[in-house]
Parts: structure tokens; C-alpha cells; sequence
């Protein structure tokens, strides 16, 4: 019983590492990052929104940064960001 929880343990501070090491990030400088492309965004309700919809496209596209350079909207929000390795 004892190896089972010590598995189960070690599991979940693997998945919580894997998990944290995908986890995109905003980013001020592009020094020393590698460009991977831009993604687009659009119908966010709001600026929260806008972002949270921005990290989960970076995530799904495995980069490790993003940087949001353009953001606009009125009764919904647009926005587009560079992802970077």
C-alpha cells in the first residue's frame, strides 16, 4: 500500500512539473527568444478574456512566451500576439 501512494505521489509532482514547464508566459523583451509565429484571437468579452484565449492558443502551439501586440474591440475584443520558443 505504501509503494502504490508513493507512486501516486511521484505522479503528481511529475505532472505538476510537465504541467508548469508548458504553461505559456507573457514577455516584454523578445531578447534572446526564438520567434515562432502570430496567432490571432477574436470574440473575447473581455480584456481577461482576451488574454486567457491568447495563453491557451500559445500553449496549444507549444511556445514558451507570447508577447500581445495588438488589442482592440467594443462590445467584443480582437487581438493578435507573437509567439516565441
Amino acid at each position: 500500500m505504501k509503494k502504490i501512494a508513493n507512486v501516486v505521489v511521484g505522479l503528481s509532482i511529475s505532472c505538476a512539473i510537465a504541467f508548469s514547464a508548458m504553461a505559456a508566459e507573457p514577455v516584454k523583451s523578445e531578447a534572446g527568444l526564438v520567434r515562432m509565429g502570430m496567432i490571432s484571437v477574436s470574440n473575447a468579452g473581455t480584456l481577461s478574456d482576451l488574454e486567457s484565449q491568447i495563453k491557451e492558443k500559445a500553449e496549444q502551439q507549444n511556445a514558451s512566451y507570447y508577447k500581445i501586440v495588438s488589442a482592440r474591440g467594443g462590445e467584443y475584443f480582437y487581438g493578435n500576439a507573437i509567439l516565441f520558443k
